[in-house]
């Protein structure tokens, strides 16, 4: 599984070249968006001939980074008691 924070702009063009609305919070959470953001990980995968074992399997979009939301620190480091009390 991978998390991944689209760029906000890639998001609205794609929205808009397969005419879905929404705005950057709810198009994160479409499965359509999910799925073209799979699609293109295992592309890449292909054309980099990576083994099975190491493709994505699923796909989660976040809106909102992770450093934004103060889980990681400036050193990309993460702040496991911050984590654990957000569950």
């Amino acid at each position: 599984m991978a998390t991944v924070v689209p760029p906000e702009d890639y998001v609205r063009t794609w929205a808009k070249q397969h005419q879905v609305v929404g705005d950057y919070r709810d198009l994160c959470d479409s499965e359509k968006l999910q799925a073209a953001v799979l699609e293109s990980f295992h592309n890449i995968a292909r054309e980099q001939k990576l083994g099975s074992f190491e493709n994505i399997a699923s796909v989660t979009l976040e809106p909102i980074a992770f450093i934004a939301r103060g889980f990681l620190t400036p050193t990309l480091q993460l702040k496991r008691a911050k984590l654990l009390a957000s569950d």
